[in-house]
């Protein structure tokens, strides 16, 4: 008895095994459905090779074995079959890979620098790879010199050949890095020529921060330096007229957002009305914003003198509650980010060089030129 209960035990667990073999979900399986590439986009540095592997899945999300193919090759770049993926035996010594799988991996080199991509397909679906080009920091080529006058008020204008960009936040120093920086005061509307005043006696090649490609706008490139032609500026700067009266103040006018403007200017400060800091030596500008506007400003000097932005409402000669002042004596550039409503401004360069003594250092008298740059965010 106990033999016949074991034996109809043994069948039916058989009879199991045959209802449970096969792919269970073999009815859902509907060929493919989409492509899938990882990454889905690639960036490659000029003269490099990567890989990207695209796979195949059905409605289910299951993966599809399938013959992948390329089509639209984009310019710049060459794509061919990596053979050395999942290679399988083609006879009982040769390896090469299977003329379908659930996933093709390719190689992908970067011969230009280009925005392009390629597509694969397969079991007619699509999927296009983007492939964005990056240069070799090393072959970023210098800047031209296209023009430059001998005086630091003189506009000298930087120009890079396509596909190199500035960014609107571009900087350009001489020397030293911090106190050596150029005022940018625009650049073209392609981006290409940039606008500067280097600072009074900059001398030697410069260094240039804020260069990308003209289709990757959002990709700044690693620092570059000496990418700039040698160059010698004079020590010779004319006062800007105007600077002494809230009436007389020169005008500033301020750029679209994401781009620069400034100026060079003596170290006259020989306004008798400067809002709180009457009584220190200071100068005036004036400016007028639409709307409200947040303001990225950096001022230096040509010497040790404490110096600071003040902002004074030009309508009642009020103080706007805005100053870039946190440094104190030979603590040089003075830069903040402020943010101001719409409405006109005076803005107040103001020194408390000679209010430093003697054991500080001081007094200080004026520096030989102040230098205002000024940046919308």
């Amino acid at each position: 008895m106990k033999r016949l209960i074991l034996c109809s035990g043994v069948a039916v667990s058989l009879g199991l095994l045959v209802s449970c073999s096969g792919d269970p979900t073999g009815t859902l399986r509907s060929g493919v459905e989409k492509l899938n590439p990882t990454p889905s986009q690639m960036f490659l540095q000029q003269g490099k090779t990567g890989t990207v592997v695209v796979s195949a899945t059905d409605g289910q999300g299951n993966q599809v074995e399938t013959a992948f193919a390329l089509k639209d090759i984009g310019p710049g770049i060459t794509v061919e079959r990596d053979p050395t993926f999942r290679p399988v035996f083609v006879n009982d010594s040769q390896l090469a890979p299977p003329t379908t799988d659930a996933m093709f991996r390719y190689r992908v080199t970067a011969n230009g620098l280009v925005s392009s991509s390629f597509t694969v397909t397969a079991d007619g679906k699509d999927v296009v790879v983007p492939v964005n080009v990056t240069p070799d920091p090393l072959l970023i080529p210098m800047a031209a010199v296209s023009a430059s006058g001998p005086n630091p008020q003189d506009t000298m204008s930087l120009t890079l050949p396509a596909p190199y960009a500035f960014q609107g936040a571009a900087s350009v120093a001489f020397g030293d890095t911090v106190a050596g920086r150029a005022i940018v005061v625009g650049r073209s509307p392609d981006g290409m020529t940039l606008k500067l005043l280097a600072l009074p006696g900059s001398t030697g090649a410069g260094t240039i921060k804020g260069i990308f490609i003209n289709y990757l706008p959002t990709v700044p490139l690693k620092t570059t330096t000496d990418t700039l032609a040698p160059v010698t500026v004079s020590t010779t700067v004319t006062a800007i007229p105007g600077t002494s009266s809230a009436a007389t103040a020169p005008a500033i006018t301020i750029p679209a957002a994401g781009e620069q403007t400034g100026f060079i200017d003596t170290g006259a400060l020989a306004a008798a009305s400067c809002g709180q800091n009457t009584g220190a030596p200071c100068a005036l500008y004036k400016f007028s914003l639409a709307d409200s506007t947040a303001l990225h400003v950096r001022l230096q000097g040509a010497n040790a003198a404490d110096l600071g932005l003040y902002f004074i409402n030009a309508a009642d000669g009020s103080d706007a509650d805005q100053a870039c002042d946190d440094l104190g004596r030979d603590d040089v550039p003075e830069e903040c980010d402020l943010t101001f409503g719409p409405g006109d401004y005076l803005m107040a360069v103001v020194s408390f060089g000679p209010f430093y003594t003697p054991a500080q250092g001081g007094p200080d008298p004026n520096p030989a030129w102040v230098a205002v740059q000024i940046g919308v965010q």
